[in-house]
């Protein structure tokens, strides 16, 4: 019985992704102009869309792995995960905004996941990182959400991780307005020359 209910709730999780995604994809399209939807919103349903799925893919991972999370660090745990899909998001809209000016945006999004990769401590620890790589690191996304992450999965409280949360919540503040400003000039240059992509 509980393998069915865990379907049923695995279908359940899959559907409201994929309604939050399709929304997303319909408010882009409006004939709003992109910086005003964007300045009402900063994209919150895709923010919330990436939690999400971090957080579905945190629960079936623990479950799938055996990992065991305290409970009393699963609320924070949900905290610095909205906060990393906010800094993402950031970084997302500044590849969206060069996507504008560049014909092949699928290699630009892979040459910065990689990145993302191997500098942010998801893959290689900071530590065994060479100096300028760990010093680089400290400004993307998602470098003291993941170190705020596996404290607290070590049993640490938010207030022990509150400079990693509050660091990332910068880094995720000023790409967004990287993002918003690079987005904005793009457009407005668009509209100058009437067209988007300029060599």
């Amino acid at each position: 019985m509980s393998g069915l209910l865990a379907s049923r709730a695995i279908r359940w999780v899959l559907l409201v992704l994929a309604c939050l995604s399709a929304i997303s994809l319909f408010l882009l399209a409006t004939a709003s102009a992109n910086t005003n939807l964007f300045a009402r919103r900063y994209d919150l349903l895709l923010v919330l869309n990436g939690a999400l799925v971090a957080a579905f893919s945190l629960g079936v991972g623990s479950l799938i792995l055996g990992v065991h999370l305290p409970a009393g660090s699963l609320a924070p745990l949900a905290l610095v995960i909205l906060i990393a899909a906010f800094s993402c998001t950031g970084l997302g809209l500044i590849n969206a905004a060069v996507s504008l000016r560049i014909r092949e945006n699928a290699v630009l999004s892979n040459v910065i996941f990689g990145f993302l990769l191997i500098f942010t401590g998801a893959n290689v620890p900071l530590e065994a990182l060479p100096g300028w790589m760990s010093t680089a690191a400290q400004g993307m996304p998602f470098t003291h959400a993941i170190e705020a992450a596996r404290k607290l999965a070590d049993g640490s409280t938010l207030g022990d991780v509150g400079g990693l949360v509050g660091a990332e919540l910068l880094v995720g503040a000023v790409y967004g307005l990287a993002g918003y400003a690079l987005l904005r000039w793009f457009e407005v240059r668009s509209r100058r020359y009437a067209t988007l992509e300029r060599s």
